[in-house]
Order: C-alpha cells, then structure tokens, then sequence
C-alpha cells in the first residue's frame, strides 16, 4: 500500500557492510549468521512499513440458495424452488473448479438443508426441515448464509423468495 518504503532496501547492502566491520572480533560463521539476521529484522521492519500484503487468490465459488418457505408462497412454488437450484447447478458442474453450493430454507427462523458441498452432489427433491411458515425472515437467512462460507471462495447468495419480510431487517443485513 505504501510503495515509497521500499526504497529503504537500498539500506540493507549499507547495513550488512558496517555490521561486517564491527563484528570483526566474532568468528567468520558467528559474523555471517548475526549479519543475516540482522538483515531479515530490517527487511521485516521495512516491509511492514510499506504495508507489504501477500494475496492468494481464488477461482473458487461458494453459492448459497435461500428458499422462502412461508405461506405468502404456494406450495406449487416452493416445490419449483428446488427444480430453480437443480437446473441452475446444472449449467456449473465442473471438475476444474471446487464450486460449492448450499441451501437454506427459511421461515420464521432458517435451517440449513444442503452445507456447503461439491456441484457434483445433487439437490434433494424435498425439502427436511420445516421452519415456521407464518413469518418470513430474511434477516436470519442471510445471516445464515453469510456463516456457511469459507474464506477462500467468492461469496454469492441467491435469494428466492416474494419478497414479503415481518420479521428482521434484511437490507440492513445484506448491507
């Protein structure tokens, strides 16, 4: 972040020079081993000046399906939710990625149906869990969905839903 530190690493040459003379009276492996740690001390201090990042990156992806299964919905519609995840995992089924998906079905409160596996595993073709029907959180969902991820992927949530929330604050959450 901060690139103009680096030019500090033009002290360490100087640095390991005078160290030498001075420790003239130290035995030639004793001189080299104190000069060598005495260089990766300054070359520590200066890369955290410079605010030096190592970033790994990732071609990973983690989708995470929420599923309203709240009475505003039709049952019709609930179970065509299910075909939704089928038929969208379908088009990314990989053996060079390690693309994950899960789903989450939610009411009142939210259930994790499917933890965060492979493409490769199918969707169920019912759903186990039953969460309360008379309300519609979708904050507690998206809180859900947000714990389900791993570190290292790209993070994305797919919410299927009407839309009607009387519990919670989802923007705030997704926010």
């Amino acid at each position: 972040d901060r690139p103009a530190y680096l030019a500090l690493l033009a002290l360490i040459p100087a640095l390991a020079w005078l160290g030498h003379r001075s420790l003239a009276s130290l035995g030639s492996w004793r001189r080299w081993t104190t000069l060598t740690l005495r260089s990766l001390v300054a070359l520590g201090i200066i890369l955290a000046l410079a605010d030096a990042q190592y970033r790994r990156e990732s071609d990973e992806l983690t989708v995470v399906y929420l599923l309203d299964q709240s009475l505003s919905i039709p049952a019709t519609d609930r179970q065509a939710m299910l075909k939704y995840v089928e038929t969208s995992l379908e088009g990314e089924r990989s053996t060079v990625r390690d693309d994950r998906f899960a789903v989450i079905a939610f009411g009142r409160d939210a259930a994790v149906e499917v933890p965060p596996v492979t493409t490769e595993h199918g969707v169920p073709g019912r759903l186990e869990s039953l969460p309360d029907p008379e309300y519609t959180d979708l904050a507690s969902a998206i809180q859900r969905a947000k714990a389900l991820f791993p570190p290292n992927a790209a993070k994305r949530i797919v919410l299927l839903t009407d839309g009607n929330q009387n519990l919670g604050d989802a923007y705030r959450e997704a926010r």
